[in-house]
């Protein structure tokens, strides 16, 4: 327990010095970590709605990174909640992360590896419904 609550203040100490361009990347554990720990954080799935059939980390939402409404989407979250981002790689999350900083997003964690390496890691998804 002392581990683990030093290793999430380990984290939020580097957010906080962020130089603002970057988003935090974290591994699926500590992206697990944070989602069961953190009261109001929103995670964010940023890959083309046909990705979402191969499955989801459970209560993301979507918000297609590549589609044009990209921007009014992230908008509407609250830039004072944490936003914990992924795709199916790490790449799109990335650049996501980015904008959301850009954007005023105070924290924003990036899932390495995005949804291959939350499943390498050995964590489930959720079914899409069609």
């Amino acid at each position: 327990m002392k581990n683990s609550l030093f290793l999430l203040g380990f984290i939020f100490g580097l957010g906080a010095c962020s130089s603002g361009q970057k988003a935090q990347t974290i591994d699926a554990k500590t992206f697990q970590n944070l989602i069961d720990t953190l009261p109001d954080e929103v995670v964010v799935d940023v890959r083309t709605g046909p990705e979402l059939v191969g499955g989801v980390i459970p209560q993301a939402i979507h918000m297609d990174y590549n589609g044009p409404d990209f921007e009014k989407q992230i908008a509407k979250l609250d830039k004072n909640k944490p936003v914990l981002v992924y795709c199916a790689t790490g790449g799109r999350s990335a650049s996501a992360g980015e904008l959301l900083l850009e954007k005023g997003f105070k924290k924003v964690y990036n899932l390495d590896g995005g949804l291959n390496g939350w499943r390498a890691a050995g964590y489930s998804t959720a079914i899409v419904a069609q």
